[in-house]
């Protein structure tokens, strides 16, 4: 780009040189055809005086008569001066014109030449003529002048040798001779016509740079005139509106000296210390502080005075002023120094924080207030999440006692007390009722067989009892784990995580089981795990209890979740629990976690959010994956092997 605008540039000066020689020509052509204009008529007067005085009468006789030389003169120069005459004064600074002045000066030479009858003296007037035909600096009209000379004297050397060479027979090689020393002339004029236009094309190249180098010069000094024209407005401008901003600030603002007098304040100041402006100029600004104030200035402003000047430096207290009526103010008193120079001037900007310290002892009590909510919140919290917990668990307690119900109800217990019934009829005779009678030979049988029923009963009653007691266990487990948000951290032990994953698919086994969601669980082989029973348990059964939900919901008949426990590193496992149910769509990703957030009408959102706080708590991470709605989820729970805490990820993927 900028050789692109040099190339631009030297072309126009190249163009402006061409036009100042140009013009510069014209003009020597102009002065040059107004030196002929006068020298023509001139070389004509001297002409007829010349024939005049040369040979003014001629005598036959008698009689006397004007000789024909002075009407040579008198009519053949006038005809040979009027033309060049007429183009110099009419069409001057012409090509034209000055060839034909050239042809009418050589003419000339040769009239005074016929005039002079050939003398020698008077050939020396066309070398003149010559001389003078350079001042045009234009070596062209040298060669029909030339021409002109040499024609001349071939004429009239063939046929009027008397009249050129003063002899009446003359060489008729003789005019060569004489345009010979004319051709010698004609070269040191072209040499200097031609050293003369190269100093002409110098001179136009020096003025065209210098019209250049004054154009740009014009230009910066236009420009930097405009800008700093422009910049004054700005700073009028900006002077205007920084009194306008001091005038409408809400701060009181000062300027001091450095001897602590006031030299200025804007209307805030005076309202704020209830005293006009004309009254305090000049005044020292101690008497606008109270006496902690005056202390609180006076070191701020030797401070600034005796370090090193900074224009960012400023001294910041908080401090009182004192008003009119003697009343403290609460103020900030931010003190900066303006100029370097000494002796130095400071500007003091006075913020009232009356209302701030107000208002900050008023956000203190609302803070006492927010605490006292937030520790009933959090109580209610954890209200919630073990009647969440303990919920999912008396599910399967429900069901436990349904079936210990329906065994009971359908126990062989009243079958057994037919059969006493009729022993005890046949009490005296027992032996021979159970031998002879029909309904007595099948009494033992039946009895062995009722015996049998009870005891399988009584197996399953047991199961059921005992897999009820673990789940108010449990539920006395949930109630341990939440008491840690009240300051009771929970148990870290040593445990078999296959054992705790298999008792959180107890746990929501019967549930499992009605919806007929099929489990699958794989494990590599762990060592025991140095966790927290109750948190682990409770994480894994809040997020096996989403997965359930979710497998319900697929309109699918097939219902599935996998359960997978692998090593992760040298002191991690992870667990999977994945699912083909309804999927998590995207957006909903980043809020799984939240508390409160539920997709189910019927759900409230605190399982998944419990799970993630015991995760944190545990060191643990737990993450939630999907490929969108309809195509399941996966929760991961990856933890430590032993008791070491780490920071929580709770994350999305």
């Amino acid at each position: 780009m900028l050789s692109a605008v040099n190339a631009t540039s030297a072309t126009a000066m190249h163009d402006r040189a061409e036009e100042l020689f140009r013009a510069h020509q014209r003009d020597i052509s102009r002065r040059a055809d107004r030196l002929f204009a006068v020298l023509l008529p001139l070389e004509w007067l001297a002409c007829v005086a010349a024939a005049i005085w040369i040979s003014p009468l001629t005598w036959v006789g008698l009689n006397s008569q004007t000789h024909p030389h002075v009407w040579t003169a008198l009519l053949l120069g006038g005809a040979i001066v009027s033309l060049p005459l007429y183009m110099a004064l009419r069409h001057s600074g012409t090509a034209l014109t000055r060839h034909v002045v050239a042809v009418g000066q050589m003419l000339m030479s040769g009239l005074l030449i016929h005039l002079t009858g050939g003398r020698i003296e008077t050939h020396f007037h066309v070398f003149g003529s010559l001389a003078f035909l350079a001042f045009y600096r234009d070596w062209r009209i040298l060669l029909p002048a030339t021409a002109v000379v040499a024609a001349d004297h071939f004429l009239r050397g063939m046929f009027w040798p008397e009249s050129v060479f003063g002899v009446l027979v003359a060489s008729p090689w003789r005019w060569l001779e004489h345009a010979g020393w004319v051709l010698f002339e004609d070269t040191f004029l072209i040499i200097a016509i031609r050293q003369s236009r190269l100093e002409m094309g110098d001179m136009a190249r020096q003025r065209a740079e210098l019209e250049a180098t004054q154009q740009v010069i014009e230009a910066k000094v236009i420009e930097r005139t405009n800008a700093l024209s422009a910049v004054q407005l700005r700073l009028r401008e900006s002077e205007g509106r920084l009194r306008a901003t001091i005038e409408c600030a809400g701060d009181g603002i000062l300027t001091i000296d450095g001897q602590g007098r006031i030299e200025s304040l804007n209307g805030a100041a005076e309202r704020m210390f209830g005293r006009v402006a004309a009254e305090l100029a000049g005044r020292s600004a101690d008497e606008l502080f109270d006496e902690s104030g005056r202390a609180v200035l006076q070191a701020a402003i030797r401070a600034l005075r005796d370090a090193p000047y900074n224009p960012s430096a400023a001294e910041r207290h908080e401090t009182a002023v004192a008003r009119s009526d003697g009343t403290p103010l609460p103020v900030e008193l931010n003190l900066s120094r303006m100029t370097a120079q000494e002796p130095p001037t400071f500007i003091a900007v006075v913020h009232d924080i009356s209302q701030r310290r107000q208002a900050a002892r008023q956000l203190e009590e609302l803070q006492k207030q927010h605490l006292e909510v937030a520790r009933r919140i959090g109580m209610a919290e954890i209200a919630t999440s073990v009647l969440h917990n303990v919920g999912n668990v008396l599910n399967s307690v429900n069901v436990a006692a349904s079936v210990i119900n329906d065994k009971v109800r359908k126990s062989a217990t009243a079958d057994l007390g037919r059969a006493i019934g009729l022993l005890e009829l046949h009490r005296d005779d027992v032996a021979e009722y159970i031998a002879r009678d029909e309904q007595g030979k099948h009494l033992p049988g039946f009895i062995v067989e009722v015996g049998r029923k009870l005891a399988a009963d009584e197996e399953e009653i047991l199961a059921e009892v005992v897999a009820l007691t673990k789940n108010i266990d449990h539920i006395k487990d949930i109630v341990t784990v939440q008491q840690s948000y009240v300051g009771m951290s929970g148990t870290v032990e040593k445990v078999s995580l296959e054992e705790l994953i298999q008792d959180a698919i107890r746990i929501n086994s019967a549930s499992l089981g009605r919806h007929e969601v099929e489990v699958v669980y794989v494990a590599d082989e762990l060592p025991e795990a140095l966790v927290s029973r109750q948190k682990f348990l409770q994480v894994v059964v809040n997020v096996l209890s989403n997965a359930k939900y979710a497998v319900m919901q697929n309109g699918r008949n097939e219902r599935r979740i996998d359960i997978e426990l692998r090593k992760e590193g040298a002191d991690r496992a992870r667990l999977e629990i994945r699912d083909n149910g309804i999927g998590i769509a995207p957006e909903n990703l980043t809020r799984i976690f939240a508390h409160g957030f539920t997709t189910r009408k019927e759900g409230h959102g605190f399982g998944l959010h419990s799970a993630a706080n015991l995760a944190q708590e545990m060191g643990a991470e737990l993450s939630a994956h999907s490929d969108g709605v309809g195509r399941g989820a996966k929760f991961v729970f990856s933890f430590p092997l032993d008791a070491s805490q780490q920071p929580l990820t709770v994350g999305t993927a």
